[in-house]
């Protein structure tokens, strides 16, 4: 009975091994299609460079390169976790994320994002193991899984504030507040006058950036985000001279809605 049971579980060890390897041609073929639609053009944010597959690792790997006016690359290695939390929740997404999700973890495959600086060439890389990403598919879709989503892209970028954005102006933080999306910026009155300018004029200059921006191949998917969970957008900018009181814009959500 023992040799009988020990020669079962070699054959169940042996038809795993033949499904995974056949999960992996699969996954193989479902990531070159893809690729063929490579690189694709992320608008600021930079280029989605390439999805490939290492077969000595067994894990996806997904490469872009990314625009250093707009993403710090040595900071965004302090947003490991909201990184992960994000590509978690953009993974159970109904419809193709899951689908592709579905095949990584038939695979057993793991996943790597190498994030590159498209001046620098400095790197930074997220590695998620093939358990992680099987706990990711077999937890239940939370029914707020949305604003999740928008929440781990928030925190994400307030992970590598204080950013400089140009002299005399810095973004301090991102976070969610009720539903606004209220950025935070420091500046240097003797550079810039925000307190001076009309508030509908001011108003307008924000709007239209968050337009321009929400619109863009990299903002589509954070504009369907916002517009589905009902989020707008606050900016509020602090001077360096205290004296000076902060100048706050509100963007309701149904103007955001109308973009």
């Amino acid at each position: 009975m023992t040799k009988r049971l020990s020669i079962i579980l070699m054959a169940a060890v042996v038809l795993l091994a033949s499904c995974v390897s056949g999960e992996r041609s699969r996954l193989r073929l479902m990531l070159e299609q893809v690729n063929k639609e490579c690189p694709i053009d992320l608008g600021q944010m930079g280029v989605f460079e390439s999805i490939g597959y290492d077969d000595s690792e067994n894990i996806v790997v997904f490469t872009y390169n990314l625009n250093e006016d707009y993403t710090n690359i040595a900071s965004l290695a302090n947003a490991n976790e909201q990184q992960k939390q994000f590509m978690a929740n953009f993974l159970k997404r109904d419809g193709s994320e899951q689908k592709f999700l579905e095949q990584i973890v038939k695979a057993d495959a793991g996943l790597k994002c190498v994030y590159r600086g498209c001046e620098s060439r400095d790197s930074v890389i997220l590695l998620m193991s093939a358990e992680e990403l099987r706990e990711i598919a077999a937890a239940d879709i939370a029914a707020d899984n949305e604003l999740r989503t928008l929440e781990s892209m928030v925190a994400i970028s307030n992970a590598q504030c204080p950013q400089v954005l140009d002299e005399g102006l810095s973004m301090t933080s991102a976070t969610i507040e009720d539903n606004y999306i209220v950025f935070s910026f420091s500046y240097d009155p003797e550079q810039y006058e925000f307190h001076t300018i009309e508030p509908a004029e001011f108003h307008t200059f924000n709007s239209d950036a968050l337009r321009e921006e929400l619109i863009s191949p990299s903002g589509r998917s954070q504009l369907a985000l916002m517009k589905s969970c009902g989020i707008g957008a606050k900016y509020v900018y602090t001077s360096t001279d205290s004296a000076i009181a902060p100048v706050e814009v509100v963007i309701e959500p149904e103007e955001v809605a109308g973009y």
